[in-house]
């Protein structure tokens, strides 16, 4: 069994090298010093510490330490042939670990799960080719020890199904019977997914233009991929599988079902020629519509704008070299890197801030002429003082003419003049210092007293007739008691 399955495997990369090898990254593996705090062995050696791993799930099958400190709940199984030893003399660094609490199940179409064996991350691999495709092989590294896997129920038919080229679970490799001994355990890894949805049917890519990826299912893979925040290019594209737009090319061929492009093209002679290019390269079988397409990325971890470059250069060589029989591409790309990166994002930042600053403005005075505002009765709600601002800034002054006349203050006026009555005041020369000094009154005579309200004009008669206002008819009389009784 075991040689048919390795002579399966290395037919596979006999043939056009559609295969890859696809590794799950999560483990719930105590030992991995990812899930240790600060990962790293604490000062206090007092056995392992599980008490922050509430609620979590892993398995244990090795474990020599002096206790084992947990937490109210907790999952911990125990595969077959487990050895534990609990002594109080062991020193192995496992007695100074607190493990956290990061254990988790993920999904199987989350691209972010996976990552190609023995190869570097490739930023020109689109999002829907990072998850397993058809012909993929797949990779458990850590057994019994990886974290759970599930799959999104909702998105399956009755008839879709999972189809990769293998499944190697630790050190086996198995096949669709020993995926339900798997699924049928008590260990709660795959949550009934294998049996019914993942199906291992050992097929290779025989087709020297290529295989598509193959399964429809993987439209599911743009609920994990989040936008970016900003992007170092101008105007980015979205090639076909990518859920996100980039920075970067691609160069897309067409008219892949023709006999003439099946007979001079294959698909190995492009990806050999890509090695020579220092951009993150990738080609691939596509889905363009109704039709197949070939499609090659160019773009980079860090966009520089080189990989545009690149994509420029072997563009020209495909349609110039009539080796590598390509009847029809063209060439999609992005915008040239935004000048000064961050300091280019900065400088939009402020100039967007200052345009909402002046729009605030604007609309404060639109906000303030407008009938709204009249009726709010700003002035009337909030005093600011307890007279007019005209008093605090001026004084009245009676001319020799009888006409009141506002006068702006120049300087500092005495109390006495400050609180003149401008209905009843009078004109009499204010006394001397040595007279106010002295606290003697003087009396003005009538013949001097003036009225200086405006509105009115009274002429008093000094005929003799005592303290009486005698009028004629058609004059106004001031009925209100004299300056001289108000101030008796």
């Amino acid at each position: 069994m075991r040689r048919g399955v390795f002579a399966l495997f290395l037919l596979n990369f006999v043939s056009f090298g559609e295969s890859l090898v696809k590794v799950w990254r999560h483990d719930d593996d105590i030992s991995n010093p990812q899930h240790w705090v600060r990962g790293k062995p604490g000062q206090q050696c007092e056995g392992l510490d599980l008490r922050e791993a509430s609620h979590s799930f892993f398995v244990v099958d090795h474990l020599d330490v002096k206790q084992i400190l947990l937490p109210t709940y907790v999952q911990i199984y125990l595969p077959e042939n487990t050895r534990i030893y609990l002594h109080e003399y062991f020193t192995e660094q496992m007695d100074c670990v607190r493990i956290k609490n990061d254990f988790d199940i993920h999904s199987w179409l989350d691209p972010s799960s996976w990552t190609l064996e023995g190869a570097e991350f490739n930023a020109a691999v689109p999002h829907l080719e990072r998850i397993p495709c058809h012909h993929d092989d797949v990779v458990f590294p850590k057994a019994w020890k990886s974290s759970a896997c599930y799959v999104e129920y909702f998105l399956f038919e009755d008839s879709d199904r999972l189809k990769i080229h293998s499944f190697k679970f630790g050190d086996r490799y198995l096949t669709n019977r020993g995926l339900r001994e798997i699924d049928e355990s008590s260990i709660p890894i795959f949550s009934d997914m294998l049996d019914t949805y993942l199906d291992v049917d050992g097929k290779t890519c025989t087709d020297p233009t290529g295989c598509s990826c193959g399964n429809s299912l993987q439209d599911g893979a743009c609920l994990y991929v989040d936008e970016p925040q900003y992007y170092e290019c101008l105007e980015p594209i979205t090639p076909i599988g990518f859920c996100t737009r980039m920075c970067g090319a691609s160069i897309l061929i067409k008219n892949t079902n023709s006999s003439e492009f099946k007979a001079n093209f294959e698909i190995e002679r492009i990806r050999k020629a890509l090695g020579d290019y220092s951009s993150d390269t990738h080609v691939s079988k596509v889905q363009d519509g109704p039709e197949t397409a070939i499609q090659i990325i160019f773009t980079e971890k860090e966009f520089s704008g080189s990989s545009l470059d690149d994509a420029k250069d072997f563009y020209s060589v495909l349609l110039t070299d009539n080796s590598f029989g390509v009847v029809n591409a063209a060439l999609i790309s992005s915008g040239i890197k935004l000048a000064g990166g961050k300091m280019a994002r900065t400088a939009v930042s402020i100039v967007f801030g200052c345009l909402c600053g002046v729009l605030l403005v604007f609309g404060v005075i639109f906000f303030v002429n407008s009938p709204q505002f009249d009726r709010l009765n700003v002035s009337n709600r909030y005093h600011f003082t307890s007279r007019p601002l005209s008093t605090l800034f001026a004084r009245y002054d009676k001319m020799d003419d009888e006409r009141l006349v506002l006068q702006k203050a120049e300087s500092v006026v005495s109390l006495e003049k400050s609180f003149d009555n401008p209905m009843y005041g009078s004109s009499a020369p204010s006394t001397s210092s040595a007279s106010a000094a002295a606290g003697t009154e003087e009396r003005i005579p009538k013949s001097e007293i003036y009225l200086e309200n405006p509105m009115y004009e009274i002429k008093s008669l000094m005929d003799g007739a005592g303290d009486e206002n005698v009028t004629e008819e058609s004059q106004l009389v001031d009925l209100g008691p004299s300056r001289e009784r108000r101030d008796e």
